[in-house]
């Protein structure tokens, strides 16, 4: 492992997917645009370098990224970094082919641009066996659209947990870990736990999801797209286990 130049700490890292990498470099950076407070650390008990990006109440964005090797040295580099004066200085996040190069610029020089990621546009077809709700967003920042992507392009366990006010999604696999928390709209119906429960156990038992924001009138809120679908070749083990979350659903209704 080695410093690329002067200002650029360079991570080798167990994340094979470039395609996550570099959108998880331009949500980090546009989060830094965003007047988000940006935070590195190493867990040397899980051997993992995370980062999070926290802007008040609007945005808590925390990734993690399994390290292959990580030496005294370089935990002292990241230490130094991590106490900079924000107002002096800035972080930049790019990505190579299984490394994370992590820059520090004066906050005088010109900001690299990062190009936004080409995500397919995927929609759901219609299927009723398919679990699908929304929920109802408060003010969001704009980079937590570009988050929520990165939710749609790995095949990993998630977990959705919601309280009055918020909402936390996380992924959770060997490489990298990841969670993202926003604000919803308070309500008594969001409050309650039947889809949320529904989405974390179809999760528990294997299923892709997909994450979309859509703009609905002039006036309301914006609202959060949620489904779930099975994975290829898992459709009888994914509509069974949606049929027994249903019928229980169902008993506790009666």
């Amino acid at each position: 492992m080695a410093n690329t130049n002067e200002n650029t700490l360079s991570v080798k890292i167990t994340e094979k997917d470039t395609i996550f990498l570099e959108q998880a470099c331009y949500c980090l950076n546009q989060a830094r645009l965003n007047s988000c407070m940006i935070r590195l650390g190493y867990d040397s008990v899980q051997n993992r370098i995370k980062i999070s990006a926290k802007r008040d109440k609007q945005l808590d964005f925390n990734i993690s990224f399994a390290v292959n090797d990580f030496d005294e040295e370089m935990s002292d580099e990241l230490a130094t970094i991590n106490k900079l004066n924000r107002q002096l200085y800035y972080f930049f996040f790019s990505s190579k082919s299984n490394e994370l190069d992590i820059s520090v610029y004066p906050t005088s020089t010109t900001a690299p641009k990062t190009a936004k990621v080409t995500l397919p546009n995927f929609e759901l077809k219609d299927d009723s066996n398919f679990h699908k709700f929304s929920v109802p967003l408060a003010d969001i920042m704009p980079v937590t659209e570009h988050m929520l992507q990165l939710f749609n392009i790995v095949k990993i366990r998630q977990l959705l947990i919601v309280t009055e006010n918020f909402m936390k999604i996380s992924a959770l696999g060997d490489d990298s870990s990841f969670s993202l928390s926003f604000g919803i709209v308070s309500d008594t119906d969001i409050a309650s736990a039947d889809p949320y429960s529904k989405f974390n156990y179809l999760n528990s038992v294997g299923c892709l999801n997909y994450f979309k924001i859509r703009k609905i009138a002039n006036g309301l809120p914006q609202s959060l797209k949620i489904a779930t679908y099975p994975k290829a070749g898992k459709d009888d083990e994914y509509y069974k286990a949606n049929s027994l979350m249903d019928s229980i659903t169902a008993k506790v209704e009666e």
